[in-house]
């Protein structure tokens, strides 16, 4: 039941198990290092319009038993590897910068024990709650992540995940994913903290490079490149169904559903891949 669900989640966010860390917790949330934006950041915040929402949102199927103390572990050591999983954001005289935490407080999954409902219904109910979840964010509050998960059976959960794009995105979270599930077996057979073998590329010295290598002369250079290239031509116009809104938001978007034969998707995962060379997801998005 949507209403359960919504209630157990305001009350778990009331509580002190939710940590949220904001820019007034200076004494309490030691700042490891303030860094400028990097260049997708700059776009993202010239781009969408405050509060700045631009939320991902992952649902994981997951059959087999699930821990709970060590997918919280899992999350915890991902979260203490990656600088940008441990950023908020502050603006300063009309600017955003990027502070980087060096530690922060234990950040746990919601869970939820719920009978399997039908298809749609399930998919609305998850879809809402991401929503609520990512309209409880701002970026100049620590977390930018959370994770809700689902105890459909004993055997059987679904995983949500719902991350600001301003910390990760499609490329950074497939690396997230992949390393949770190998901190998450590792706590749950040796049950201590997981600790990788290799240190991460710190996000912020990726930025820091940027600024060094992206001097004025070097932007100036891009720019008169860019407008030879495009300058006189008129904006691609695409044809559509319908009238197009003056803001390209979510809320105009449209869900279009297609029913594939066994045959047609095998074909699809199989041979067309091959083919043109790409992932599922972008031959998927092409067309759009």
């Amino acid at each position: 039941d949507r209403n359960q669900l919504q209630a157990r989640l305001e009350r778990d966010m009331a509580g002190a198990g939710e940590p949220s860390v904001g820019t007034s917790g200076m004494a309490q949330a030691e700042v490891a290092r303030e860094l400028p934006l990097g260049p997708a950041q700059r776009w993202l915040m010239a781009y969408f319009p405050p509060p700045y929402a631009w939320f991902g949102f992952s649902r994981l199927g997951y059959r087999g038993a699930l821990d709970p103390s060590a997918f919280d572990g899992a999350l915890h050591a991902l979260i203490e590897r990656h600088e940008a999983l441990r950023t908020r954001f502050v603006e300063r005289d009309g600017a955003w910068r990027q502070q980087v935490l060096a530690a922060t407080p234990p950040l746990s999954a919601t869970w939820f024990d719920c009978a399997e409902p039908e298809g749609r219904e399930r998919y609305a109910t998850r879809h809402a709650l991401a929503q609520e979840l990512a309209a409880e964010m701002r970026i100049e509050r620590w977390p930018l992540l959370r994770a809700v998960v689902f105890r459909i059976a004993p055997d059987h959960h679904e995983i949500l995940f719902v991350m600001h794009h301003i910390v990760m995105d499609l490329v950074s979270g497939s690396v997230f994913f992949k390393e949770f599930w190998r901190a998450y077996d590792h706590v749950l057979a040796h049950g201590d903290h997981c600790r990788f073998e290799q240190p991460a590329p710190a996000h912020g010295d990726y930025v820091l490079a940027l600024e060094r290598q992206l001097t004025p002369q070097v932007r100036e250079r891009c720019v008169r490149y860019w407008t030879s290239v495009l300058g006189g031509r008129s904006p691609l116009r695409m044809p559509t169904d319908g009238p197009l809104p003056d803001q390209n938001t979510v809320a105009s978007s449209r869900l279009h559903r297609v029913a594939l034969t066994r045959e047609e998707s095998e074909r699809l995962l199989r041979e067309t891949k091959r083919r043109h060379r790409s992932n599922l997801y972008t031959l998927l998005l092409a067309p759009l």
